[in-house]
């Protein structure tokens, strides 16, 4: 379960947690698909990547950084950052596409949860997508990186 995130009660924007399997795998099955060509082409494969990107997420947290906290945000508009991650109180916003090539509609999330805490409380803000090399997009903060790993924060 993965809670939206918000500073006070009253200025919660989502109310309802996420669920997410751990293995993907499993949850892919669950649904019904029996091949990779199946899978792809149906319009549930960006949520089994939201998934499988978070999922990675919850391992590394495990191992690695077992005081991070795990949120998401989403605001009234539905402009949504799929995981935030709260180290020290410093916000690094995830968003998940299936996708290698990016486009400003996919920063959307990021630039909304930007603008309502204000960059000094984000940390690097990234897309984990299908692209092989890493790279900034435009005017945001955001890096995009290949979403099969999990990669330094802040980096």
């Amino acid at each position: 379960m993965l809670e939206p995130y918000y500073e006070s009660r009253g200025k919660r924007l989502a109310k309802s947690p996420k669920l997410y399997f751990y293995d993907t795998g499993l949850a892919i099955f669950l649904a019904g698909f029996s091949n990779k060509e199946a899978l792809k082409q149906s319009p549930m494969m960006g949520a089994f990547w939201e998934n499988h990107v978070i999922s990675q997420w919850l391992r590394w947290k495990h191992w690695e950084q077992p005081a991070a906290q795990f949120w998401y945000w989403q605001d009234q508009q539905k402009r949504a950052v799929d995981l935030i991650v709260d180290i020290n109180r410093l916000l690094y916003p995830i968003k998940c596409k299936w996708k290698e090539i990016l486009d400003r509609q996919d920063t959307r999330g990021i630039r909304a949860v930007t603008d309502f805490y204000g960059s000094q409380r984000l940390g690097q803000a990234y897309i984990a997508c299908l692209s092989k090399q890493s790279f900034m997009l435009g005017e945001t903060n955001a890096m995009a990186r290949n979403g099969w790993t999990t990669w330094e924060l802040g980096t």
